[in-house]
């Protein structure tokens, strides 16, 4: 050994073998165990501590564990990483080579050839004892040697456990030494706000002190912190939970477990935790406000309500618990004068305080209460004039409420303008500003707010989900996109998925839109606002795709969260009563325990809704009538109730308590116009005009502008003669282009009906048009129906395209439409479609049979083919899955009248009756009436005819088909009726023919000639002749008859209905071929008739 190694080892420092290496990542026991100064207790310290961090990231980490000292003493066998695997490692092997022969020691032999341990030639006795004298002293200096031995052993024993008793002592020092050195770096994590690091060390430091109970408690609460996964969380939550369990009266980790729960949304259990709380500290009001929190997420809200008073007895200048326990009180429990009592209590303990003035503004606000939230609002503004907020309510209820004209919302338009200017950092300005735009119909100015809010504030999350969310609703979807990818790394995260989901929703992507929100809603927990949204858009994509299950799975969800949203609950009630479970429906609200006042009130009117389909001698109103007495109960001033009672009692047959409960409703409730509507229609029903008529001025004065009233009178105008509805109906489309266009786009839908009903289907279209165009589907579908309606070609193919971009060319709808628009170009005379129409009708009728629009495609189909009573077949189906369609009652009435099924088409109406459960329009009130005549059922048609012409008193056809009635059965009212038809619209010819009519049947025939004369002068040129010409057949005046009606096609040869009727004349006339050469000309492809023109045509050549 040289005398480097000699003073090595003089100084204790025994080198390293070169070929002892140990991986710190992949070392195993014995390894680490080869080590000097190693034990087995250490050993496992280190193996523990590696397996607990997934590995050391340098040898330096080990110090932690080992000291300094010994750390550098091992460092020269120590190698980063894992290293070979033992597969790799070389193994030795013995030398290839024997050792030379003269090395060899042969071992001595026993003369009785056993192997000896003792040197041959030794003298021994018979029991082995040494007989010779050099051999005995040979024994002697052996023992010696061993006892030597022994005792350098002994000492070398004691020595060694000096020494190990020494590293032990050692090794505890540096551990010490190292976990207050853990505690002070914990501690200056938490002044520099690190509490992730600072949780970190802390759980060094327990690897060292594993018995300090106040560490690991410290740690749980600093885990719970800084814990944002789930999985985080529920290890948080585990050591929160393990704590209390060895401890129970340790509040502070009781406090953070039961917070930590409401952020998991585990209300339940979090409430049981705050009730503890409670219980220890009842004068905490954070804890009190906080159960009462938890309370009411998790639905218990007469216990929540219990929770807010307790706080607001204890701090009576809390508002926000005032304002809270009101709602709850009115909106959860249906008990708004204990609600109104709560916030008079506010004012009354805060009585300068403007921020009480303010809460109440707010709820009143939400229940839609605008005349007395702005009383509130002035009070504040007294006591606080500078207060923004004071403004901000202010334009928040002139945006809110419906009834707010026009110059107003311009004029707040400007102030919100100022103000901004004025407050460029308050995000609720630019908000505020954008939804107002919005409601102005200034889309643009809209966007341009929001993006200014976002160079004046950067990266607020509320401008850009507001901004991305606005873009959606305008259908400028691939800017909406590229907001969101321009967000970066939090493009990911669940709110930026659900406007993802939004914008496939709002391009049509149905099928990605639900798989994005189910994907979402079956994720991570969200927040209980993100996770209704997600599952309400979910359900309403699961609607579009016609997957009602999962619709109705996704309303449950949302139920389960929030017991009384609204939307959801109508949703879910949709879906049952669309599925013909109306019992399911209603059962599933009157289990939803103690009903809010909107819940009984739907219940009310579903069962309304159930005994109306019922046939009349089936109905029983008692269960409607207890249903209402109880909504009536928990809201005693709603006008929902009292426009459901006035109802009920109009089905009863009792007009005056109907109208009493109107009006007193009114009085109490004036600015509801659905009260004002509904009473002037009873009032008309009861044949009171003049008294409908002075409500009908009050009612234009107080409401003008507002879309409900407006949409009245449009209902109104249809029951005008044509050409002075038509006269009306363009002064309201005047009227509605110096409006908003958020009021006119309600409307709009209405006027398209009104111009389609006085036969003017392209100013319909055109109406339709004006519309903003959006990539709904809905809306293209109108589009096209429109455009068949006016044979408008282009506009339907357009209209198809558009359709099959948002579903392709499998989607149903555009299969659907595809056929009728083929089956239209067939019946003009391109059959070169056929084939196709044909494939698709019966494809459709294999995937969606449940669909009344493919029994309505079949049913034209048949139409086509002449097969009229397959025809009325499918139309009979399709309405039996659509009992409220409108056009195509109408369509079926028609082709059950031409079949004389007088029966079945009065069954038909009364189903329409029961299920719309609205007056029938002026012109399907006739068609009843004609129905039940021709039933011979004289007075069901008289009761039709007269409540229709008492209704609609200006309405000319009503008046008269029932001055046509009332001649048939000779009353003498008769002729009174026929005046005022005609004074009603003198440029009928009908009216005139049907007053001849009954100067004929009543002998009055004297009178004839001043009504012809009167009749010339007020008819326009071009309808003389045919009136006159079916006056003079009544007449029995042959020769001018003929005349007249040659005379009439010679004018109108381009008229259908014309051709049609002078047809019909020669046929009687017994002119057959002169009858039959006109109907054949209406068959030719270049004249234009309608489908049904030349269906009438066909039938009457067949007879």
């Amino acid at each position: 050994m040289n005398s480097g190694d000699n003073s090595e080892r003089r100084q204790g420092k025994r080198p390293l073998p070169a070929s002892l290496h140990v991986y710190i990542n992949s070392g195993t026991a014995e390894d680490w165990a080869r080590l000097p100064g190693s034990s087995p207790e250490l050993v496992e310290k280190i193996l523990k501590l590696r397996d607990e961090f997934g590995g050391f990231e340098s040898v330096d980490d080990l110090a932690w564990v080992v000291g300094d000292d010994l750390l550098e003493r091992w460092r020269p066998a120590l190698q980063p990483g894992t290293g070979p695997t033992r597969a790799e490692r070389p193994r030795r092997t013995a030398p290839a080579h024997r050792l030379p022969v003269d090395r060899q020691v042969p071992l001595p032999v026993d003369p009785r050839g056993e192997t000896s341990s003792r040197p041959v030639g030794l003298r021994q006795s018979l029991f082995g004892e040494i007989t010779d004298p050099r051999a005995a002293k040979t024994f002697e200096a052996e023992q010696v040697i061993v006892g030597v031995r022994y005792r350098v052993l002994v000492v070398a024993l004691l020595v060694l456990g000096g020494l190990v008793v020494g590293v032990g002592q050692l090794h505890a020092y540096q551990m010490h030494r190292h976990a207050d050195s853990l505690l002070e770096r914990k501690a200056r994590a938490l002044e520099s706000d690190e509490p992730r690091k600072a949780a970190r060390l802390l759980k060094q430091y327990l690897h060292f002190v594993e018995d300090d109970v106040e560490a690991r408690a410290e740690l749980a609460i600093l885990s719970a912190d800084s814990a944002t996964t789930v999985a985080e969380r529920m290890n948080t939550f585990h050591m929160l939970e393990q704590i209390l369990r060895e401890d129970k009266a340790r509040h502070d980790v009781r406090r953070r477990l039961a917070t930590l729960l409401m952020d998991m949304q585990r209300f339940t259990d979090a409430a049981v935790h705050f009730g503890m709380l409670c219980e220890a500290d009842p004068e905490d009001p954070e804890l009190l406000r906080n159960h009462a929190l938890c309370l009411l997420s998790a639905g218990k809200f007469e216990q929540a309500a219990q929770s807010l008073r307790e706080t607001a007895e204890r701090v009576p200048d809390d508002i926000p618990t005032y304002e809270r326990l009101a709602f709850v009180l009115r909106r959860e429990l249906g008990r708004p004068a204990d609600a109104a009592r709560i916030l008079e209590q506010m004012l009354a303990n805060n009585p300068s305080s403007a921020e009480a003035f303010l809460a109440r503004t707010r709820h009143r606000l939400f229940f839609g209460e605008f005349a007395a939230a702005r009383i509130d609002l002035q009070s504040a503004g007294r006591l606080a004039p500078e207060n923004l907020e004071v403004n901000l309510l202010e334009a928040r209820a002139t945006t809110l409420d419906p009834s707010s004209p026009q110059p107003e919302l311009e004029r707040l338009s400007k102030q919100l303008e100022e103000l901004t200017i004025a407050h460029p950092g308050d995000v609720r300005l630019y908000r505020l500003m954008s939804r107002l735009d919005k409601r102005l119909g200034h889309s643009d100015r809209a966007v341009a707010w929001l993006k200014q809010g976002l160079e004046a504030l950067p990266d607020n999350p509320e401008l850009q989900t507001d901004l991305v969310l606005l873009l959606i609703d305008l259908r400028q979807t691939q800017e909406a996109r590229k907001l969101l990818s321009a967000q970066g790394s939090d493009s990911e995260s669940p709110l930026q998925q659900y406007m993802h989901g939004r914008a496939d929703f709002a391009e049509g992507e149905w099928r990605d839109a639900r798989d994005r929100f189910r994907q979402l809603s079956l994720g991570d927990p969200l927040q209980e606002e993100l996770a209704n949204e997600v599952d309400l858009w979910l359900a309403r994509s699961c609607a579009k795709l016609q997957e009602h299950d999962g619709a109705a799975t996704a309303y449950e969800r949302i139920l389960a969260r929030t017991p009384a949203h609204t939307m959801a609950r109508r949703g879910l009630l949709n879906i049952f009563e669309a599925q013909g479970a109306l019992g399911e429906a209603i059962g599933n609200l009157e289990r939803a325990g103690e009903l809010a006042p909107a819940g009984a009130v739907m219940v009310a009117r579903m069962k309304f809704d159930r005994e109306r389909r019922r046939p009349e001698t089936q109905r029983d109103w008692s269960d409607v009538e207890n249903a209402i007495r109880y909504a009536e109960k928990l809201a005693p001033r709603s006008a929902d109730v009292a426009l459901l009672k006035a109802a009920l009692f109009e089905q009863q047959d009792d007009l005056p308590r109907a109208r009493r409960t109107l009006a007193e409703i009114r009085r109490q409730v004036p600015d509801d116009v659905r009260i004002w509507l509904d009473e002037i229609r009873l009032l008309r029903i009861a044949g009171d005009g003049d008294a409908a008529d002075d409500l009908w001025q009050r009612a234009q004065k107080q409401f003008a502008g507002q879309p409900a009233l407006l949409v009245a009178r449009v209902h109104q105008v249809v029951a005008l003669p044509v050409e002075t509805a038509r006269q009306q109906l363009d002064e309201i489309e005047v009227e509605l282009s110096g409006l908003a266009p958020a009021i006119a786009t309600r409307v709009i839908p209405a006027l398209v009906r009104a111009w389609s009903q006085v036969g003017d289907p392209a100013r319909a279209l055109a109406a339709w048009e004006s519309l903003a165009a959006t990539d709904e589907l809905q809306w293209h579908v109108q589009r096209f129906d429109l455009a068949q309606a006016t044979g408008n070609s282009s506009a339907a193919e357009d209209a198809l395209q558009s359709i099959r971009d948002i579903e392709g060319t499998g989607g149903r709808v555009y299969r659907c439409l595809r056929a009728r628009h083929l089956i239209d170009r067939a019946s003009a005379g391109d059959p070169s479609g056929l084939h196709e129409a044909r494939q698709l009708v019966h494809e459709l009728r294999s995937d969606a049979s449940d669909w009344s629009q493919v029994w309505l495609t079949q049913a034209r189909l048949q139409e086509f083919d002449e097969h009229r009573s397959a025809a009325i077949d499918s139309y009979a189906q399709a309405f039996a899955l659509d009992p409220e369609n409108e056009p195509l009652v109408r369509k079926l009435l028609g082709l059950l009248c031409d079949e004389q099924r007088h029966i079945e088409a009065g069954q038909t109406i009364e189903t329409y009756q029961r299920h719309t459960g609205t007056v029938l329009p002026p012109d399907l009130s006739i068609l009843a009436s004609q129905i039940a005549f021709q039933a011979a059922d004289s007075d069901r048609a008289l009761m039709y005819a007269r409540s229709n012409a008492s209704l609609h008193r200006s309405h000319a056809p009503s008046q008269l088909w029932l001055g046509r009635l009332l001649s048939q059965t000779s009353d003498a009212d008769a002729a009174a009726v026929l005046q005022r038809a005609v004074e009603l619209d003198p440029t009928s010819g009908d009216a005139w023919v049907a007053l001849v009519e009954h100067r004929v049947r009543a002998n009055e025939l004297d009178r004839v000639p001043s009504d012809l004369r009167l009749a010339e002068q007020r008819l326009p040129a071009a309808e003389i002749p045919l009136t006159f010409a079916r006056c003079y057949e009544l007449l029995g005046q042959d020769e001018r008859a003929a005349a007249a009606y040659r005379t009439a096609l010679s004018l109108h040869a381009g008229n259908a209905d014309v051709v049609l009727t002078v047809a019909d004349y020669f046929r009687r006339a017994g002119d057959a071929n002169r009858s039959r050469d006109l109907l054949w000309t209406l068959l030719e492809p270049d004249y234009a008739a309608t489908p049904e023109q030349k269906s009438e045509a066909r039938r009457a050549l067949a007879e």
